[in-house]
């Protein structure tokens, strides 16, 4: 008891005292402002003098200053760590007086500050962790950020990472044939995915029939990828967005690498254009980095560099044939940026790629002469310029036009000649074939923060479209020897054109601290002049909303619903990317693409090292295009609509992402339950699966950092294999005969028909449904290691090491039927890549 009277004395002593020391209102806000960290302002004719005759002032700030004022004639109001003090009369005229004073200091606070900051020499290095790519904090459904490191640690094979085969990996999305660049998003076609490279649409987003990524890993800075929920920002495909964005080039220094590798060579520059100026204000310490600055990288393969000396010498030692192949690939980035002030700066973006196969036989002799030489060629050129700056405090800007260019090229020409009859026929043959596509855009984004609780998007594009699909030459020269006795040629121009706007709006609204809501709308009209000269108009509105409830710090649920609209087509008859194809505008038979899809998921962030979610989409499309024909390996341009089905597809799955991230370690692994089905009537009666349509898709990536100076990466695919067509009934049918020999199939090929109308018997196969069998399951580990080393001088080298399919799994590419008619069928899963080492060493200056 004596403890606790003495505790309640010695605490009572402070307010005793402070009670006998008198003290003026002006004192204790002198007080409260060391305590509190609040500054006060106020005009000089308060009574802030006057004697403070209340209690002792107890309690936090509010508590304080009620205590402090109450009864003085004297009002507050608390902003942050400013309170302002007004006369409880003020006129609103006073009141805006002391308000312009408080906005007044914050700005000369700010302006010290910074000049504190910019003259210290000895500031400690301040950093900042978080995750902007967040998907527990972000709205949008379906949305993956790829940085630069992300992507340039993946596995690299035949010694180039590529981002393709990265976003393969993703859940949601199917792989094409293997090996290839083929994406599948939530069950759409290769053509339905939209690549953009600054802001310019890349129609030829892959090399060597879709072997390796057309994009250069080593010039990206981010690339973001849609499966759902799109921006209405994005738009002109139905099933993704991938949007990729070059780096700046360093304002500082000048740096760059050089890769050589199994198959190709990489090098990149990067760094600031030092005019005499800025250096001189450098030195003077009156600058923090230049104001122009260049990116350039370049990508080439180097096969022809050992080919055509191989070709050299064998034709040394061969005299009557001379052979000359080669082959190469080039990708060519080149950025120029100048900033005119931290919040203003323009660019100049160039994006070159091209494929080149040629190859030659010439065959001479003292009798007779046959040559023969073919070539292909294509790729694409992107051009971007713009302005990207803040207009406003609350209004941003970008504005640019933009230039996109695919061609694809096809040469063939053979020559025969007899040396010693003069009277035997002589030839040459000459074909080309050419394939284009020109944009001419222009494009105006603007984004406005009016308050906390809002984030706008708005503005529009327009592009211009020339498509020169399949344009041919054909050249045909006869004759006896050397002399000319017919020839003939013809040519085939197909030119069609079409004119694109668009205009959208989007608003990301916070509603409450729990709830965002992200609503937009992109509109657009599309008009397609075709061949012929018919002319139509299209309309399209397609809504966006994404709504996301924030259950907690770590926890969100998501909500969204996405329409899309496209109105070009890339038309081609393969699973695979070829020279061939072309792309084409929507045409007055046919009606643009369409697509709903809806998605929904819950995220957790577990801890800082893990991070689940678990995403289920519905998505379907109308008017998607099939071709109609499986004899024709090119459809004709000129009336390609004719040739091609309009149908319905219907996708759903549920999608499960788990990822662990420690600074040693790093495990991503994802689970897709996924159904592709479609339903063609010209085809089928009824819906029927895709080819790609896998059930059950599991990947498995992991990166281990061993010590400073390894690291390794191993990343395991296993899923249900794809469908094929199998033949399940044998009809009886008419015999046909081929229609250039003659020849009848009735059993005994190659023999002439006695009759070619006659109704002899033959067998055909016929299926009852599409795609009705599944080949084996698909599986198969890749790993990779890098070594790092640094020189004495500080330069970084790294040695890569890459294995694709490390247990040589033979994985099923295509069905291969054996038997003879009427008795059983055999079926033989083929094929075709094994395993497949690279090895690569890159350099750093």
């Amino acid at each position: 008891m004596r403890h606790i009277i003495t505790f309640i004395v010695l605490s009572l002593i402070p307010a005793i005292c402070r009670a006998q020391h008198k003290t003026t209102v002006r004192e204790e806000m002198e007080r409260i402002k060391t305590e509190h960290r609040v500054n006060f302002v106020y005009e000089g004719s308060l009574p802030l003098d006057t004697e403070y005759t209340g209690v002792p002032l107890v309690g936090n700030l509010k508590q304080r200053l009620r205590m402090l004022f109450d009864n003085s004639g004297i009002t507050f109001r608390q902003k942050g760590v400013y309170v302002m003090l007004f006369r409880k009369d003020a006129t609103r005229h006073e009141k805006k007086r002391v308000k312009k004073q408080m906005r007044a200091r914050q700005n000369q606070w700010k302006e010290e500050l910074e000049a504190d900051i910019f003259r210290s020499d000895s500031l400690d290095e301040v950093v900042i962790r978080g995750d902007m790519r967040s998907r527990v904090l972000s709205t949008q459904t379906g949305k993956r950020t790829l940085s630069a490191a992300d992507l340039n640690s993946e596995f690299s094979l035949l010694s180039s990472p590529d981002l393709l085969k990265t976003l393969q990996r993703t859940s949601g999305v199917q792989e094409g044939v293997e090996l290839t660049a083929g994406m599948h998003v939530h069950g759409g076609n290769n053509d339905e995915n939209l690549f953009l490279i600054d802001n310019t649409p890349v129609y030829g987003n892959s090399h060597a029939l879709g072997l390796f990524s057309a994009f250069n890993t080593d010039v990206i800075n981010r690339t973001d990828f849609y499966k759902s929920g799109f921006p209405a920002r994005f738009g002109g495909r139905i099933s993704s967005v991938t949007d990729v964005h070059t780096i700046d080039g360093d304002t500082l220094n000048r740096h760059g690498l050089l890769n050589i590798g199994l198959i190709d060579g990489r090098i990149m520059l990067e760094g600031p254009i030092k005019l005499r100026r800025e250096r001189e204000q450098m030195e003077r310490g009156e600058r923090q980095g230049y104001s122009t600055t260049y990116v350039m990288g370049m990508r080439r393969t180097w096969l022809d560099a050992v080919t055509v000396p191989a070709m050299y010498m064998h034709n040394k030692t061969v005299d009557d044939e001379k052979i000359d192949m080669r082959y190469f690939l080039h990708d060519i980035n080149a950025k120029l940026t100048h900033r005119f002030s931290p919040h203003s700066r323009i660019y100049l973006s160039l994006y070159s790629s091209k494929d080149y196969l040629k190859f030659r036989d010439d065959i001479e002799d003292n009798n007779q002469t046959d040559n023969e030489k073919w070539k292909i060629y294509y790729g694409n050129i992107n051009v971007a310029a713009g302005w990207k700056g803040t207009l406003t405090k609350t209004l941003s800007a970008e504005f640019c036009t933009t230039l996109a260019y695919y061609r694809s090229r096809y040469e063939y020409a053979t020559f025969s000649q007899d040396k010693i009859d003069s009277e035997q026929d002589s030839k040459l043959v000459i074909r080309q074939y050419r394939s284009s596509v020109r944009d001419l855009g222009m494009r105006a984004v603007l984004h406005w923060r009016p308050s906390m609780h809002h984030d706008i998007h708005f503005g529009g594009d327009m592009t211009y479209h020339v498509f020169r699909p399949q344009t041919r030459i054909q050249h045909d020269v006869y004759g006896k020897g050397t002399q000319v006795t017919d020839s003939s040629g013809m040519a085939f121009a197909n030119r069609q054109y079409a004119t694109e706007a668009k205009i959208f709006a989007e608003d990301e609204m916070h509603i409450g601290e729990r709830w965002s809501l992200n609503i937009g709308i992109r509109a657009g009209m599309f008009h397609t002049h075709t061949a012929d000269g018919t002319q139509k108009n299209f309309l399209n509105i397609d809504p966006r909303v994404a709504l996301k409830f924030q259950a907690s710090h770590s926890t969100s649920v998501k909500l969204s619903l996405s329409e899309m609209t496209q109105t070009i087509h890339c038309i081609n008859n393969a699973y695979l990317p070829m020279p061939t194809d072309y792309w084409v505008p929507t045409t007055p038979r046919l009606r643009p693409m369409h697509s709903l899809q809806i998605a929904a998921g819950i995220y957790m962030q577990l801890s800082k090292k893990w991070f689940v979610s678990l995403e289920s989409y519905w998505k379907e499309s109308r008017h998607m295009l099939m071709s109609g024909t499986r004899w024709l390996v090119q459809i004709p341009a000129n009336h390609w609509d004719k040739y091609v089905n309009d149908g319905h597809g219907r996708f759903y799955g549920i999608e499960a992402d788990a990822s662990y991230h420690s600074p040693r370690l790093t495990v991503d692994a994802s689970y897709t339950l996924s159904w592709n089905r479609r339903n063609f009537s010209e085809l089928y009666n009824g819906w029927f699966y895709d080819k790609f349509d896998s059930r059950h898709k599991f990947n498995i990536t992991a990166r281990l950092k061993m010590g400073r100076k390894a690291e390794m990466y191993a990343a395991w695919v296993c899923r249900t294999g794809h469908r094929a067509t199998y033949a399940t009934l044998q009809a009886e049918g008419p015999a046909l005969p081929d229609p250039e020999t003659g020849l009848s199939k009735n059993g005994k090929e190659n023999e002439p028909s006695g009759n070619v109308d006659a109704a002899t018997i033959g067998i055909y196969n016929t299926f009852g449904t599409p795609n009705n069998i599944v080949l084996p399951v698909y599986h198969r580990l890749d790993i990779g290691f890098n070594l790092h080393h640094v020189t004495r001088r500080g330069k970084e080298r790294i040695l890569n090491v890459s294995i694709y399919n490390v247990y040589n799994r033979i994985n099923s590419v295509f069905l291969h039927t054996g038997g003879e008619q009427k008795s059983p069928t055999k079926l033989r899963a083929r094929g075709l890549v094994p395993i497949i080492p690279s090895i690569s060493y890159t350099m750093k200056f």
